[in-house]
């Protein structure tokens, strides 16, 4: 049924790619867009200089080319309220930042994965009720919904996406290797969206299964389900300041062992099952005009310590769009991620308590496809290891979309 719908999805863009040139339109986009069938295209190319400290002082590139294909089932003149979605990814260039350069364990690159080319995303998504209830199922990437926070978005470290609760802990459905799952949003009222999910528990290891998404589905895998309620309010001092609030909760249902604990055998002690939850803030300070001013952001996330390599995360930040006069669509924004290990694995390890990075960015907007961001982060604790040395990182990213 998968290939199924992504094999419409090709077909009718191939066929409204023919319809475009046919009738000799200057834009295509638009034109597609009409008969239900929208894209994305997008190349990001970050030069990665670890100039002090880490593994080696080296520099890199990292290169991720995507793209996106959505069809409007209803636009395309077949029925009412659905949504069909293909992604692809292709991830190249030099050494990985992280895994051979700073050692860090939340990831000073976003963007960074074993070099290839995979689909990434196949679902399917079905609308009813004038959108207040949505119902998708395929391959997903559990970050598209979850865990999202709109400002914490501008950053390069991976930890601003997920959790390293979740991701240092258990096999989740995220970037760079998403997997099989069902999810339901609900919006009861304007304000309110609740959400819930499915997903694989283990959606393959990403260097190994190089060229391919991971569909086993194993008994042994266990399952991944995720609930979450997000509020969207407005301040009652001043009703231009908007602001988010979310908190969810997480249940992996594999097998895990302790991180030190060991029974009279000497083996570690078994658990049936992992859980954590979490809460995230995106808040609105000060508006200048339309988008312009000041925002800030929390997220903060917790997972048992007797069985997670990194039992607490927290991270914050400011950012401001527009600060400097004439540059209305830039964003400058200074934040900081630290993840926790937890009592237990330090005991074990002789780790050092937590890895916290700090870090400064601006996205300079030349025009509404291209962007460049000069990033600069301070990693302090690499994995807890404290045989790597505090590490300094500058990265350039630029950014072509259409």
């Amino acid at each position: 049924m998968l290939f199924r719908m992504i094999s419409l999805v090709l077909i009718l863009s191939f066929g409204s790619i023919v319809l475009v040139q046919a009738n000799g339109s200057t834009d295509a986009k638009e034109v597609l867009a009409k008969r239900g069938l929208s894209f994305e295209l997008s190349e990001k190319f970050d030069y990665v200089n670890v100039y002090k400290g880490g593994l080696v002082q080296k520099d890199t590139v990292v290169g991720l080319a995507e793209i996106g294909l959505t069809l409007d089932t209803q636009k395309a003149g077949l029925w009412t309220g659905g949504e069909f979605y293909v992604h692809g990814t292709n991830v190249h260039g030099g050494l990985k930042p992280t895994g051979e350069l700073v050692g860090d364990l939340q990831g000073v690159n976003n963007d960074e994965g074993p070099r290839t080319t995979r689909l990434y995303e196949a679902w399917y998504q079905h609308h009813l009720f004038e959108d207040r209830l949505a119902i998708l199922a395929g391959l997903h990437d559990l970050n598209a919904d979850f865990m999202v926070s709109e400002y914490a978005g501008l950053y390069l470290n991976g930890a601003f996406g997920v959790p390293t609760t979740l991701t240092a802990n258990v096999g989740a459905s995220v970037y760079p290797l998403a997997a099989p799952a069902a999810r339901i949003k609900v919006k009861p009222i304007e304000n309110l969206e609740i959400l819930a999910g499915i997903y694989d528990g283990d959606p393959g290891d990403a260097d190994i299964n190089e060229h391919s998404t991971h569909i086993a589905l194993k008994s042994q895998d266990g399952l991944l389900s995720i609930g979450e309620i997000g509020w969207h309010y407005r301040l009652p001092i001043n009703k231009e300041l908007s602001g988010f609030i979310k908190a969810g909760a997480w249940h992996h249902s594999g097998r895990f062992e302790d991180v030190s604990a060991v029974d009279e055998n000497g083996d570690a002690l078994p658990y049936d099952d992992n859980y954590g939850g979490y809460v995230i803030i995106d808040q609105k300070l000060y508006r200048e005009k339309d988008e312009q001013g000041l925002g800030v952001f929390f997220m903060g996330s917790g997972a048992p310590q007797n069985r997670n390599t990194v039992d607490r995360h927290i991270a914050a930040g400011f950012n401001y769009t527009g600060l400097i006069p004439t540059r209305d669509a830039d964003v400058s924004g200074i934040a900081f991620t630290s993840s926790s290990f937890s009592n237990k694995q330090r005991a074990s390890t002789g780790f050092k308590r937590a890895e916290t990075s700090i870090e400064g960015t601006y996205q300079i907007k030349i025009s509404d496809n291209i962007s460049l961001q000069p990033d600069i982060q301070y990693v302090m604790c690499p994995s807890g290891d404290p045989a790597i040395k505090n590490a300094s990182v500058f990265s350039l990213r630029t950014e072509i979309s259409f």
